[in-house]
């Protein structure tokens, strides 16, 4: 295509006017704005939760180590509690059979 004597046909459009330029640039500035909020808002509960994640792996930590005694006061105590029933038993039974006797 051939250019006309005065320009611009067929060629390439003109570019846009400066102050739509500038109001692009100030909707991205502001997009940009709110982006960086939204992430320091993000980077502050990651850091808030991996604090809390080693909380609580210290606590389960302490937990894993704490649990085998645990076990063994919890046997201990289920042995006794065993025994215990055993003797409130064996003097029980004789004490059933009492009332039977003294009613013949």
């Amino acid at each position: 295509m051939r250019e006309s004597r005065y320009g611009l046909a067929g060629s390439r459009p003109l570019p846009p006017h400066p102050a739509i330029i500038e109001e692009r640039l100030a909707v991205q500035h502001d997009e940009i704005q709110g982006l960086l909020v939204d992430n320091q808002g993000l980077a502050a509960t990651h850091v808030a939760l991996r604090q809390e994640l080693e909380v609580s792996k210290h606590e389960l930590q302490r937990a894993d180590k704490f649990a085998p005694s645990l076990h063994v006061v919890k046997d201990l105590q289920t042995r006794e509690l065993l025994r215990s029933l055993l003797k409130w038993k064996m003097n029980v039974e004789p004490a059933r059979h009492l009332p039977k006797c003294r009613a013949r």
